[in-house]
């Protein structure tokens, strides 16, 4: 006689080898049908945000590129502006400088014409010498020289004032043509004949 199989309820589930792990699976395959959808629609969502994420990028530096420009642009136009500006103000300053050297220098000049005039009036030779020097402002004809200075070369006392009535001696013979007058003087110059 065969012993009796008797059904103990820990043991209902196992009527069929395997059927547990065929329940694990249809649950796991349950489980990626419902997930997939949904990882697909957050796929989905990444690959949106990615593409507004790369046009904001590529929308930002479209827009930094052109903003790069213009402010090139800018520069370029104020550096062509700062560079005019400079010009002028350079050329301005030059002016002005200029202005300034030829004031200074006309300033020089007149300071040399009072020294000058100081030391001749407070020198009584230069004095005398400076007359002799102007007498032809005074007189309208050359003969008048002459006539003027001949009396004088026989007064003056002083050496250097006799040199230059001589001097001017010299130059009146000359143009009215007495030659012999002028190399007279110019003898008496030679050998400081100062008579």
């Amino acid at each position: 006689m065969q012993p009796k199989y008797r059904a103990d309820p820990r043991h209902t589930s196992t009527a069929l080898p395997g059927a547990g792990l065929l329940r694990l699976a249809l649950l796991l395959l349950l489980g990626l049908a419902i997930a997939t959808p949904a990882s697909h629609a957050w796929a989905e969502d990444d690959d949106d945000e990615r593409m507004e994420r790369r046009e904001s990028r590529e929308f930002d530096e479209d827009d930094f590129e052109e903003r790069e420009r213009d402010e090139d642009e800018d520069e370029g136009e104020d550096d062509e502006d700062f560079e005019e500006d400079y010009e002028e103000e350079f050329e301005m300053h030059l002016r002005e400088k200029e202005s300034f050297l030829v004031e200074l220098e006309v300033f020089e000049r007149l300071i040399s014409i009072v020294q000058r005039s100081a030391e001749i009036n407070l020198s009584p030779q230069m004095s005398a010498i400076a007359a002799v020097m102007a007498v032809d402002d005074h007189v309208e004809e050359i003969e008048e020289v002459v006539e003027f200075l001949e009396p004088m070369l026989r007064e003056s006392d002083d050496a250097a004032v006799k040199r230059a009535i001589r001097f001017k001696l010299i130059d009146a013979y000359r143009e009215l043509d007495e030659p012999r007058k002028s190399l007279g003087h110019m003898k008496a110059l030679i050998l400081m004949e100062d008579k």
